[in-house]
């Protein structure tokens, strides 16, 4: 992340505080560390996460260095969401998740190698009153088979849906199910990126036949357009 990049991450709010978000920013590039809880700079990072680097738009980035930045946002916001002191203060994590998740794909397998590091690290600690865990087990299958393969068998991949139905199951019928459906996507109020989160559905169906529970998982997901 080169200075110019974190500029134009501090100065997406209308310019506002540019200075000290570019300080917090060049902080954690050069410590790897967070602010706890993180004041500064995440309202840059929330306001950045939402830019689309295959869409030509004023003032961003696009394509490799705007998928660059934005992975950057996003995996910074999904780190900030481990500290408890952040809770309730970091939020729409399953939107988060699902804009690191196209850009890591566009940046390539090493990216989401670590990505999938960073989901496993994460898991451990998830609220079991939410349903963010399940986007997190879903989000793990598909950079698994995006990154390994020819090396994942269906009998590992059936044992993350399997471990993904049960969160489910057990999460059927309580005040988070408001819209449930067909699959965990119906049980989540924030909807904002569904659309790709039904991409990468499409996308593990139609590149993964040997996989049937994924396949059947993905056609459980696509009903819920």
């Amino acid at each position: 992340m080169t200075d110019g990049m974190l500029h134009e991450i501090a100065s997406c709010d209308y310019d506002d505080h540019t200075l000290e978000n570019l300080d917090a920013l060049k902080n954690i590039r050069l410590t790897l560390e967070l602010e706890s809880p993180l004041w500064v700079p995440k309202e840059v990072l929330d306001l950045y996460r939402w830019s689309e680097p295959d869409e030509r738009r004023p003032n961003e980035s696009h394509g490799h260095q705007g998928h660059l930045i934005r992975a950057f946002c996003c995996v910074v916001l999904l780190v900030a969401g481990k500290d408890p002191a952040n809770d309730d203060y970091i939020v729409n994590e399953n939107e988060t998740l699902a804009q690191a998740m196209e850009s890591c794909q566009y940046l390539g397998r090493e990216y989401c190698q670590h990505l999938g590091e960073l989901l496993t690290w994460r898991y451990t600690t998830l609220h079991d009153y939410d349903t963010f865990p399940l986007f997190v087990i879903f989000a793990l299958m598909v950079l698994a088979l995006n990154i390994h393969t020819d090396k994942i068998s269906p009998h590992q991949t059936a044992s993350l849906v399997a471990q993904l139905a049960a969160e489910q199951e057990r999460l059927k019928g309580t005040f988070w199910n408001r819209k449930y459906r067909s699959s965990f996507l119906g049980m989540e109020n924030f909807d904002q990126k569904h659309r790709k989160w039904l991409n990468f559905a499409s996308q593990i169906q139609s590149d993964n036949p040997k996989h049937l529970e994924v396949s059947e998982l993905a056609t459980d997901m696509l009903k819920d357009r």
